[in-house]
Protein backbone atom coordinates (compact mmCIF):
# COMPACT_ATOMS: atom_id res chain seq x y z
CA UNK A 1 0.00 0.00 0.00
CA UNK A 2 2.73 2.29 0.47
CA UNK A 3 4.56 1.67 -2.57
CA UNK A 4 1.18 2.69 -4.33
CA UNK A 5 0.92 5.77 -2.87
CA UNK A 6 4.52 6.84 -3.84
CA UNK A 7 3.56 5.65 -7.35
CA UNK A 8 0.33 7.69 -6.96
CA UNK A 9 2.30 10.97 -6.05
CA UNK A 10 5.17 10.30 -8.32
CA UNK A 11 2.55 10.43 -11.72
CA UNK A 12 0.98 13.93 -10.24
CA UNK A 13 4.62 15.35 -9.62
CA UNK A 14 5.43 14.06 -13.64
CA UNK A 15 1.70 15.27 -14.69
CA UNK A 16 2.40 18.95 -12.89
CA UNK A 17 5.72 18.87 -14.23
CA UNK A 18 4.98 18.32 -18.02
CA UNK A 19 1.71 20.82 -17.47
CA UNK A 20 4.29 23.55 -16.42
CA UNK A 21 7.02 22.86 -19.15
CA UNK A 22 4.22 22.88 -21.86
CA UNK A 23 3.07 27.01 -20.08
CA UNK A 24 6.65 27.23 -20.76
CA UNK A 25 7.04 26.42 -24.22
CA UNK A 26 3.88 28.26 -25.11
CA UNK A 27 5.06 31.23 -23.47
CA UNK A 28 8.70 31.32 -25.57
CA UNK A 29 6.55 30.05 -28.69
CA UNK A 30 4.52 33.51 -28.02
CA UNK A 31 7.45 35.13 -27.57
CA UNK A 32 9.03 34.05 -30.86
CA UNK A 33 5.89 34.56 -32.40
CA UNK A 34 5.92 38.50 -31.69
CA UNK A 35 9.38 38.59 -32.80
CA UNK A 36 11.56 37.37 -30.17
CA UNK A 37 14.50 39.34 -28.31
CA UNK A 38 15.24 41.44 -31.61
CA UNK A 39 12.00 42.47 -32.06
CA UNK A 40 11.69 43.43 -28.16
CA UNK A 41 14.96 45.31 -28.05
CA UNK A 42 13.35 47.83 -31.25
CA UNK A 43 10.13 48.26 -29.43
CA UNK A 44 12.07 49.38 -26.53
CA UNK A 45 14.12 51.55 -28.11
CA UNK A 46 11.18 53.06 -30.46
CA UNK A 47 9.54 53.46 -26.88
CA UNK A 48 12.63 55.30 -25.51
CA UNK A 49 12.95 57.45 -28.68
CA UNK A 50 9.29 58.85 -28.55
CA UNK A 51 9.56 58.82 -24.78
CA UNK A 52 12.60 61.38 -24.97
CA UNK A 53 10.72 63.51 -27.85
CA UNK A 54 7.98 64.15 -25.19
CA UNK A 55 10.26 64.98 -22.68
CA UNK A 56 12.18 67.47 -25.05
CA UNK A 57 9.11 69.00 -26.33
CA UNK A 58 7.51 69.51 -22.37
CA UNK A 59 11.06 71.57 -21.57
CA UNK A 60 10.56 73.42 -24.56
CA UNK A 61 6.86 74.48 -23.78
CA UNK A 62 8.75 75.18 -20.63
CA UNK A 63 11.38 77.22 -21.40
CA UNK A 64 14.33 74.74 -21.39
CA UNK A 65 16.37 74.42 -24.44
CA UNK A 66 18.95 71.79 -24.31
CA UNK A 67 21.30 70.58 -27.44
CA UNK A 68 21.76 66.43 -27.91
CA UNK A 69 23.58 66.21 -30.77
CA UNK A 70 27.09 66.14 -29.00
CA UNK A 71 25.57 62.87 -26.98
CA UNK A 72 26.52 59.41 -27.88
CA UNK A 73 25.68 55.90 -26.65
CA UNK A 74 29.42 55.02 -26.35
CA UNK A 75 30.11 58.23 -24.55
CA UNK A 76 26.62 57.08 -22.28
CA UNK A 77 28.35 53.55 -21.69
CA UNK A 78 31.48 54.85 -20.70
CA UNK A 79 30.08 57.30 -18.19
CA UNK A 80 28.04 54.16 -16.76
CA UNK A 81 31.00 51.79 -16.79
CA UNK A 82 32.78 54.49 -14.83
CA UNK A 83 30.01 55.00 -12.21
CA UNK A 84 29.71 51.33 -11.95
CA UNK A 85 33.48 50.92 -11.17
CA UNK A 86 32.82 53.66 -8.53
CA UNK A 87 35.98 55.32 -10.14
CA UNK A 88 36.20 58.92 -11.26
CA UNK A 89 35.51 59.19 -14.59
CA UNK A 90 38.91 59.97 -17.48
CA UNK A 91 40.90 57.99 -14.41
CA UNK A 92 43.87 56.05 -15.58
CA UNK A 93 43.23 52.42 -16.53
CA UNK A 94 45.62 51.26 -13.33
CA UNK A 95 43.06 53.41 -11.35
CA UNK A 96 40.08 51.45 -12.65
CA UNK A 97 41.82 47.82 -12.46
CA UNK A 98 43.11 48.49 -8.92
CA UNK A 99 39.13 49.41 -8.66
CA UNK A 100 37.95 46.58 -10.45
CA UNK A 101 40.03 44.21 -8.69
CA UNK A 102 38.85 45.43 -5.69
CA UNK A 103 35.15 44.89 -6.46
CA UNK A 104 35.63 41.86 -7.95
CA UNK A 105 36.46 40.46 -4.60
CA UNK A 106 33.67 41.87 -2.67
CA UNK A 107 31.14 40.39 -5.10
CA UNK A 108 32.85 37.21 -6.08
CA UNK A 109 30.26 34.36 -6.47
CA UNK A 110 32.86 31.89 -4.45
CA UNK A 111 32.20 34.52 -1.90
CA UNK A 112 28.84 33.90 -1.70
CA UNK A 113 28.75 30.29 -2.43
CA UNK A 114 26.04 29.52 0.58
CA UNK A 115 23.06 31.49 -0.05
CA UNK A 116 21.45 30.87 -3.44
CA UNK A 117 20.15 34.20 -3.86
CA UNK A 118 23.18 36.10 -2.64
CA UNK A 119 24.82 33.91 -5.13
CA UNK A 120 23.04 34.77 -8.22
CA UNK A 121 23.28 38.18 -7.42
CA UNK A 122 26.88 38.32 -7.23
CA UNK A 123 27.31 36.30 -10.32
CA UNK A 124 25.04 39.48 -11.98
CA UNK A 125 27.22 41.97 -10.40
CA UNK A 126 30.53 40.17 -11.77
CA UNK A 127 28.96 39.88 -14.87
CA UNK A 128 28.39 43.83 -14.86
CA UNK A 129 31.65 44.94 -13.04
CA UNK A 130 33.30 42.53 -16.31
CA UNK A 131 31.58 44.41 -19.07
CA UNK A 132 32.16 47.15 -17.40
CA UNK A 133 36.10 47.21 -17.14
CA UNK A 134 35.72 45.95 -20.82
CA UNK A 135 34.29 48.73 -21.88
CA UNK A 136 36.77 51.42 -20.47
CA UNK A 137 39.77 49.18 -21.33
CA UNK A 138 38.79 48.82 -24.92
CA UNK A 139 37.89 52.66 -24.60
CA UNK A 140 41.57 52.78 -23.57
CA UNK A 141 42.90 50.49 -26.50
CA UNK A 142 41.24 52.42 -29.10
CA UNK A 143 42.82 55.98 -27.95
CA UNK A 144 46.29 54.43 -29.02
Amino acid sequence: MFGKGKSGMRERLESKLRSGLNQVVDKISEFEARGGLRDALERSRALTERTAERLRRALERRGVSFDVRGYSEHEANLRRAYRLLEVEYGAPLEDVKHAYRMKMKEHHPDRHSGDLESEKRATRIAQELSIAYDTIESHFQGRR
